[in-house]
């Protein structure tokens, strides 16, 4: 499918990992609202799977995988749906761990900090803002489609940046979270 651009605002904090947590609880919330189906539909695939390998004589060694993600759906299946936003996006993730593709959005973004690596957002520096923006405190007026291209430009695969977004008074807003898809 090829890697596939994505971009989300969230309420500003001074720690972009809760403004990351915040972002992606609402995200689940708004795209994930029956897990419990997910998991069936997950544990369905990974038994078509299984029986598949089972069939066609395991020549892959894929069989024993298949059996680990049935165990650990079953498993999730009998469990009550964790009431925690972070316990969720685990799930989520967890159940999206064999693919190899990640699960395809901002959930699969791990933690913020300053050097950035696949799962893990970099935060943009103040230099790497004025580079980008032409100033340290950028506002929505130069947030435009031109200066996200160049920040897509820069990013591969399962990597993603954040940085804030300032008011008039050049107090910070919200961020923008932006990335690319594992694939």
């Amino acid at each position: 499918m090829g890697a596939m651009p994505w971009k989300h605002v969230t309420r500003w904090h001074a720690d972009p990992n809760d403004a990351l947590r915040e972002l992606q609880a609402k995200f689940v919330s708004e795209h994930y609202p029956d897990i419990p189906s997910l998991i069936q539909r997950h544990l369905e695939s990974a038994r078509q799977a299984a029986e598949l390998a089972q069939v066609e004589g395991d020549k892959y060694g894929l069989a024993a995988c298949y059996r680990e993600e049935i165990a650990m759906l079953e498993e999730a299946s009998r469990q009550p749906l964790p009431n925690d936003p972070q316990a969720r996006v685990a799930l989520i993730r967890k159940m999206h761990s064999n693919t190899g593709e990640g699960i395809g959005n901002v959930l699969d973004i791990e933690s913020v900090s300053d050097s950035g690596d696949v799962l893990n957002c970099r935060r943009l520096n103040d230099e790497q803002m004025v580079k980008i923006f032409g100033t340290r405190t950028p506002n929505e007026g130069t947030l435009d489609d031109q200066k996200m291209s160049s920040i897509f430009v820069e990013l591969g695969r399962g990597e993603s940046v954040c940085f804030p977004i300032f008011d008039p008074r050049e107090e910070p807003k919200v961020w923008v979270f932006a990335g690319y898809t594992v694939d």
